[in-house]
């Protein structure tokens, strides 16, 4: 029975009921598209990407790639081939039954997005150990690949600013009947653009951010574009001065982290100072005098 729910799933839009009812929605129907082998192949890609790294329960992906592979078959067959495979792929994907629930928030989400519904989330802070109640305008789901999770971005009218959610420290959402209008300004590109990651700016206001890396991995550091306000100075000892302008610098920090001994954080003052208490721990774990 489950084989044959899986694929009916990649053929219409069935719903699953938390008591295990079953049932059919018309509203989730999208109009045709024509795709052409290279947006094709551009769409596989893309769920790969989202297989090996938003680790989260969520099999319309998989029913979305099978409806691509039944649209792609006389077209190419290889390539048919290959949505299938990546489909069948996310279809083995076993999780621990704790994740269930974050394929209800995301449905949640992804529903009160598409019909600009206002929600009421439950979120985790981990820096504060406590769980807040939010009022909550969803724009969009935003994937992190660094973290590999996805965030809810949107705006919170209570604290009337925009707020970045991580799905897996949200516990519940509760859709309202209180409809929001998406702002016309609102993109999500320009407003992740200066982000390291997923944390937009709020205030408009960026952080210059500089690092020195050693000559050991200067070479590393020139060759990739780590953020698009990025410029680089050569140093007289063949080393590397990073300088960027952005949202969050403490989105930085798990990254400037993995470099160790080979990068200093010249500026701004208080990741430098957070990242001198870490070493002073560490020599303490290490018994470094």
């Amino acid at each position: 029975m489950g084989r044959y729910i899986t694929e009916l799933t990649g053929i219409v839009p069935i719903v699953e009921e938390d008591d295990g009812k079953l049932w059919i929605d018309p509203s989730r129907y999208l109009p045709p598209v024509r795709l052409t082998a290279n947006e094709m192949e551009a769409m596989r890609i893309a769920f790969r990407l989202f297989s090996r790294k938003i680790r989260l329960p969520f099999p319309h992906a998989a029913a979305a790639l099978r409806k691509l592979a039944v649209a792609t078959l006389q077209a190419s067959p290889g390539l048919a081939r290959r949505l299938s495979e990546a489909a069948d792929t996310l279809d083995s994907r076993r999780f621990p039954s704790f994740t269930r629930r974050y394929r209800v928030v995301m449905e949640a989400l992804i529903a009160a997005s598409a019909e600009h519904l206002a929600v009421r989330l439950r979120h985790l802070s981990r820096r504060r150990g406590v769980t807040d109640e939010y009022l909550f305008h969803p724009y969009c789901l935003e994937p992190y690949p660094d973290g590999d999770s996805l965030h809810a971005v949107g705006f919170c009218p209570e604290l009337n600013e925009m707020r970045t959610f991580k799905l897996e420290r949200i516990s519940s959402v509760r859709p309202l009947e209180e409809k929001f209008a998406l702002p016309e300004s609102f993109n999500i590109e320009a407003y992740t653009s200066s982000a390291w990651g997923i944390w937009g700016k709020k205030d408009g206001k960026l952080v210059p951010v500089a690092l020195r890396f050693s000559p050991a991995v200067a070479a590393r550091v020139r060759e990739t574009i780590w953020h698009e306000s990025q410029a680089l100075e050569d140093q007289n000892d063949g080393g590397v001065v990073f300088r960027a302008m952005v949202a969050e610098p403490l989105e930085m920090y798990p990254w400037i982290r993995g470099w160790g001994a080979d990068v200093e954080i010249l500026e701004p003052a208080n990741l430098r100072e957070r990242f001198r208490g870490e070493i002073g721990r560490m020599n303490e774990i290490y018994g470094v005098k």
